[in-house]
C-alpha cells in the first residue's frame, strides 16, 4: 500500500496548485559523500530517450557556437555554489542541502523489500539578494531515499530531470511535479505549456543487481489544445520497443470539426544499458 505524505494530489492535466508548509529540517550528517561543484555542475547532461535519437554531432558543435558568442540569455540562480547529500540520515529533512527544501513528498516501497521508502522533490529557497525574484532561477531536485535500519540511505538523485520553479505556464503552473508509485516504479510526471502544452513522464525502477535506479520508460506528449493534434511517443526501454501515435487536427481553418483517424507507428530502440537515475534529463 503507498501512502502519499504532503498535499493532495491533482490531477495531471489540472494547474498546479501552490506548494504546501515545508518539513522542518534536521541536521544533517557531518560525512558529506557526494558532492557536486560548480564545474561538474555544468558538465555535459546525459538527455532522455528521444533526445539521443534527434541530436547529431554538427547540432552538438552549433549548440558550442551560440553559446560562446553568448546569445544565449541564462537566468541568474539562487545559490548554489556547493551541492552535497549525505549517504545516510535519520528523517528525510537530512537530505535537504543548505539553501533548499522539501517540497513534496512520496512514501511507499521503492525496492521490493517490504519496507516504506520515500522520494522527496527539493526546492531551492528564495535567494536573500536584490534580484527581483522571478530573474532568479529556482531549480528543482529528485531525492530517492531507501529505508534501513536507523534512517535512510541515498537511492539515488536528479538534478536536470524537474522543471524549475514557475517554468510550468499556464497548464502546468508553478512546476511541482506529480510522483506516484505504479507496479513497483516510481512515476515521475510534468507539464509545461498553455495553448500549445507538452508532458513528460518517466518511470523509474530499482535494480538489485547494479544497485541503483534505472530509467525503464518514457512518455512523452506534445498536444496544441485548439486544434486536436497531438503526438504521443511511448518507450519501453525493458523492451526497447517505442510507438509514436500522431493524431492530426480535428478542427479545420474555419473552426469546423473533422474526423482524422491518428498514425501509429513503432521503431526499435538500439540495444544499450539502461540509464541510471542521475544521468537522466528532460527533453526541452
Amino acid at each position: 500500500m503507498v501512502t502519499r505524505v504532503g498535499r493532495s494530489r491533482r490531477s495531471l492535466r489540472r494547474p498546479i496548485a501552490n506548494s504546501t508548509s515545508v518539513p522542518p529540517k534536521a541536521t544533517p550528517p557531518a560525512l558529506l559523500s557526494v558532492t557536486i561543484t560548480p564545474s561538474s555542475r555544468n558538465a555535459v547532461k546525459r538527455p532522455s530517450v528521444r533526445w539521443f535519437e534527434l541530436m547529431t554531432s554538427r547540432g552538438l558543435r552549433l549548440g558550442a557556437a551560440i553559446a560562446a558568442l553568448g546569445l544565449v540569455t541564462i537566468p541568474a540562480r539562487a545559490a548554489d555554489d556547493t551541492w552535497a547529500l549525505p549517504q545516510k540520515g535519520t528523517a528525510a529533512a537530512a537530505f535537504a542541502p543548505r539553501g533548499w527544501s522539501i517540497e513534496e513528498t512520496l512514501e511507499g516501497d521503492l525496492d521490493a523489500d517490504g519496507v516504506g521508502d520515500q522520494v522527496i522533490a527539493l526546492l531551492q529557497d528564495e535567494p536573500a539578494s536584490e534580484a527581483p525574484a522571478r530573474d532568479v532561477e529556482r531549480r528543482r531536485a529528485l531525492v530517492l531515499l531507501l529505508r534501513r535500519a536507523g534512517g535512510y540511505t541515498l537511492g539515488g538523485f536528479n538534478r536536470q530531470l524537474l522543471m524549475s520553479f514557475g517554468d510550468g505556464g499556464v497548464r502546468g503552473g508553478v512546476g511541482t511535479p506529480e510522483l506516484k508509485l505504479q507496479r513497483g516504479s516510481l512515476v515521475v510526471s510534468q507539464m509545461q505549456g498553455s495553448r500549445e502544452f507538452s508532458i513528460w513522464e518517466q518511470r523509474f525502477r530499482w535494480s538489485r543487481k547494479r544497485q541503483r535506479f534505472e530509467l525503464i520508460g518514457e512518455d512523452t506528449t506534445r498536444a496544441d489544445a485548439a486544434n486536436g493534434s497531438s503526438t504521443w511517443d511511448s518507450c519501453n526501454l525493458l523492451t526497447r520497443v517505442c510507438v509514436e501515435t500522431v493524431t492530426p487536427p480535428q478542427v479545420d481553418a474555419e473552426g469546423q470539426e473533422r474526423r482524422a483517424a491518428p498514425r501509429v507507428t513503432r521503431r526499435q530502440l538500439p540495444r544499450a544499458p539502461l540509464p541510471a537515475l542521475q544521468d537522466v534529463a528532460r527533453e526541452e
